[in-house]
């Protein structure tokens, strides 16, 4: 059987058919609306770690600075201390 557009005639009841898309209309959306959230909770962690990983370069570039700053208070020291060093063996 065709209709007059020539698409098939459906021989199911429509209330069965109606039951069926409706129940496929709310799978579909509920897997949607999952997948969405997981998708927002994914981006919002992204933006947290990006965050995160912000302060801690800018934590260790000063830490890094520090310690050049103290390798340079280092070798200042140990020149010194040579220096002493050898003055005292000279006496």
């Amino acid at each position: 059987m065709s209709s007059p557009q020539g698409a098939p005639v459906s021989t199911s009841p429509r209330r069965k058919l109606v039951k069926c898309f409706a129940k496929s209309r709310d799978t579909w959306k509920a897997k949607a609306r999952a997948s969405k959230g997981t998708s927002q909770q994914r981006k919002h962690r992204i933006r947290l770690l990006e965050a995160s990983k912000g302060r801690w370069k800018e934590k260790a570039t000063v830490l890094e600075a520090q310690l050049t700053g103290m390798q340079g208070q280092g070798r200042a020291r140990a020149a010194e201390w040579e220096a002493l060093r050898k003055s005292r063996w000279r006496r």
